[in-house]
Order: C-alpha cells, then sequence, then structure tokens
C-alpha cells in the first residue's frame, strides 16, 4: 500500500524538478543587455496569423528598437500595419495566406 504511493509522488518530484526552471516559481537569471559597439540585436517574434494585437508588436519593436527582425506566421494585414515602423531601409516580405509565411526587417546603421 505504502509502495503505490511512494512511486506517483516520486513521479510528481521528479516532474516538478524538471519543470521547476521553466516555471513562474524560478527566479529570472537574465537581465537586459545593453548594447556595446560592434554588437547587434535581433527580435524573433511568431505572431500568429489570427492574433490581432498588432500595435503591442509595433510597440515592443520601437521600444527595443532591434537591428534584425524576423517575424514568423504573418499575413498581408500583419504586414501592412507595421510598415509605418521607420527606420528598417532592407525588408523583406513574404506573406502567405497560410501560416507559413515570414516578414524580416533589417536596419543597418
Amino acid at each position: 500500500m505504502l509502495f503505490s504511493l511512494l512511486i506517483p509522488l516520486a513521479a510528481l518530484g521528479l516532474d516538478f524538478y524538471r519543470l521547476y526552471p521553466y516555471s513562474p516559481l524560478s527566479p529570472i537569471e537574465s537581465q537586459m543587455h545593453q548594447h556595446r559597439k560592434g554588437e547587434f540585436s535581433v527580435l524573433t517574434f511568431s505572431v500568429i496569423q489570427t492574433n490581432n494585437e498588432k500595435k503591442k508588436l509595433a510597440d515592443l519593436i520601437k521600444k527595443r528598437n532591434p537591428d534584425l527582425i524576423f517575424l514568423f506566421e504573418v499575413d498581408k494585414k500583419w504586414t501592412d500595419s507595421l510598415d509605418s515602423i521607420s527606420g528598417y531601409q532592407e525588408r523583406h516580405y513574404h506573406p502567405l495566406s497560410n501560416t507559413l509565411k515570414n516578414k524580416s526587417g533589417v536596419r543597418c546603421p
């Protein structure tokens, strides 16, 4: 009887041990990185086509000001809504009607 209780408790303990670093209970281990000369920043984001929070992403891009942006699962609506972000001379758009589309932008100093 006791043995049949110990196995599930041990399994739960092992699961908690493995998942703890990825949970909100774990402390944050990294801080925001400050740019230094010769470094560049990259922002990647999977927007999911059905997501309508385009302004939040535009604000994030303006706040972080990354040198290189990769957006995944964008459609024409997403591409059009993010065209207002200035400072990116090179833009490559590949919007598709399915969920497998990409957008990238490069800000060259």
